[in-house]
């Protein structure tokens, strides 16, 4: 009696996991045996992953983990190969040859002698968020070379923290190396002349407070090589 009460439990249990797997969106969930042979998988899988990786070889699979793979199908199995090799997981990325981009992670499923049986096999599509990801790096470089030919230096500031971050023109135009100064608030004031730091520093609270719509002033900085440069700073609170 007690045996098929735990067999009916563990029934329901396979249900209700099936049930989640194949209710999975945008995430392929294969189940492989030690020969790479599909056992379950909650999509249509077109093609073996024995066949392909028989076909392609070890070779193909024996890269650093985390590698775009393209040159074939058999990078999408990859890191199932490297999981029975190693009894461990591994994950990586691939590039299928009609140009999707997706994360894999492959985990082996080990048995009381701590032998290989099955292989989960788990992908992620990211095509999406890898062409946004490219279209910020290209957003973000043209800003680069805009900033560049302007030959103007920006800063930004995280105000609970008093953190810093400039651009490398902003360290040039003082005359140090980037990097060369702690990027704090701190280290910012030490630079302004010291009959411009309270003007500078109240018209940068006033702002603060809302008070003005930019913060705008013009004062003076000590280079690297002693000497004080006139600045004119101009900024915005972005976040409150």
């Amino acid at each position: 009696r007690e045996r098929q009460v735990l067999e009916a439990q563990l029934r329901e249990q396979q249900r209700v996991q099936r049930t989640i797997l194949e209710n999975l969106q945008d995430v392929s969930v294969t189940l492989l045996d030690s020969q790479f042979r599909i056992l379950w998988s909650n999509v249509p899988v077109t093609e073996s992953p024995a066949s392909i990786l028989n076909q392609h070889g070890p070779r193909h699979c024996e890269a650093t983990d985390g590698e775009d793979r393209a040159e074939s199908e058999a990078g999408a199995f990859c890191t199932a190969w490297r999981a029975m090799k190693t009894r461990k997981v591994h994950s990586g990325a691939y590039r299928s040859p009609d140009g999707r981009h997706w994360l894999v992670r492959s985990a082996p499923v080990l048995d009381a002698h701590d032998a290989v049986i099955q292989i989960v096999h788990m992908q992620f599509e990211v095509t999406e968020l890898m062409q946004a990801k490219q279209r910020l790096e290209a957003t973000e470089e043209r800003w680069k070379f805009a900033l560049e030919g302007s030959r103007e230096a920006v800063w930004d500031c995280h105000v609970p923290s008093g953190r810093m971050q400039y651009s490398p023109m902003w360290f040039t135009m003082l005359g140090f190396s980037e990097g060369e100064l702690e990027a704090t608030v701190a280290q910012w004031e030490a630079l302004v002349h010291p009959d411009d730091r309270v003007p500078a520093l109240n018209m940068l609270h006033a702002h603060f407070r809302g008070e003005t719509d930019f913060y705008d002033f013009e004062f003076r900085m000590r280079c690297r090589d002693g000497s004080f440069k006139w600045i004119h700073s101009r900024g915005k609170l972005m976040e409150k």
